[in-house]
């Protein structure tokens, strides 16, 4: 029923977007674009996600999971696929615990957890960081800077005050008690979550320049985070809609037109189910093994 209520949204906001658009528009700027940089982009998604495996990896070990980086890109990607195609972003994340460590879910639902909050926490930093040293040149700075200041805060204070969060659930608090503390862990990945955040912001700018538009990459490293943000939220499929309302709200007119926010969105999507049929494959080479 989620699924189905997820897709009517997506198809809702979809429709909301079209009807301002000329369609024929979209067909043209996603026919002209060029195949080279759709294909750079659906690969610099991919070498994306295979980083963030490996920073999943990373805190999985940390917490006494003792899994190869092997594993960790295996669970990762068939995540994303059910994530994808089936069962949504929860049902993704369960996925992937379960197939990290069947013996030991607990700690492997923990490792993704701290994973999503943290990579959620640096996004919103990037963001904050850049719309407050460049709010003069940002349309829309009040709600790009109070988005991610709340994100901000409220994943620092789950990192900080774990042990202390006695009102939340007994099993969310026990996962949120395996947050690291120790600083050159946290380092090590932040740095990791910091490259991946902005070469996707740097995919982003990579679409926009294919259009034969400028846009300034300091607004990107502002706007980017709080848009990845709003469509990381479980409300439709794969972000779809939200995505290009959002990029319509921070794009147009200033830099781009509505067609193109439309047609990065599209682009957007293709990289995100492609690089997700990743684990489609490894499904499908598990079951010629079996």
């Amino acid at each position: 029923m989620k699924s189905i209520l997820k897709i009517l949204i997506s198809l809702f906001l979809i429709f909301f977007v079209l009807r301002q658009i000329d369609f024929s528009e979209i067909y043209n700027n996603i026919a002209n674009f060029s195949l080279l940089t759709c294909c750079l982009v659906v690969f610099g998604y991919f070498l994306g996600q295979c980083l963030s495996a490996y920073k999943w990896n990373l805190i999985a070990q940390n917490i006494s999971i003792n899994s190869k980086y092997f594993n960790a890109f295996n669970s990762y990607f068939k995540g994303m696929f059910i994530n994808a195609f089936g069962l949504g972003i929860v049902g993704g994340d369960v996925s992937r615990a379960i197939f990290l460590d069947r013996k030991n879910t607990k700690l492997a639902g923990a490792s993704v957890i701290i994973d999503r909050a943290h990579g959620l926490g640096i996004l919103a930093l990037i963001g904050l960081f850049f719309s407050f040293i460049s709010k003069k040149q940002i349309p829309h700075f009040k709600i790009i800077f109070l988005i991610q200041l709340g994100v901000t805060l409220s994943v620092l204070c789950a990192w900080t005050f774990s042990s202390k969060l006695s009102f939340i659930s007994k099993k969310i608090k026990l996962n949120l008690d395996f947050f690291p503390k120790n600083l050159g862990f946290i380092s090590k990945i932040s740095l990791i979550s910091l490259a991946f955040h902005i070469f996707q912001i740097f995919l982003h700018w990579l679409i926009i320049t294919s259009f034969g538009k400028e846009v300034s990459f300091l607004f990107l490293l502002a706007a980017i985070p709080c848009i990845n943000i709003l469509t990381s939220l479980p409300i439709s499929w794969q972000g779809l809609g939200v995505r290009e309302v959002a990029y319509i709200t921070f794009f147009s007119p200033t830099f781009l037109s509505k067609a193109e926010c439309a047609t990065m969105g599209a682009i957007w999507l293709i990289a995100v189910c492609i690089t997700s049929c990743v684990g489609g494959g490894l499904f499908w080479s598990k079951s010629l093994g079996d």
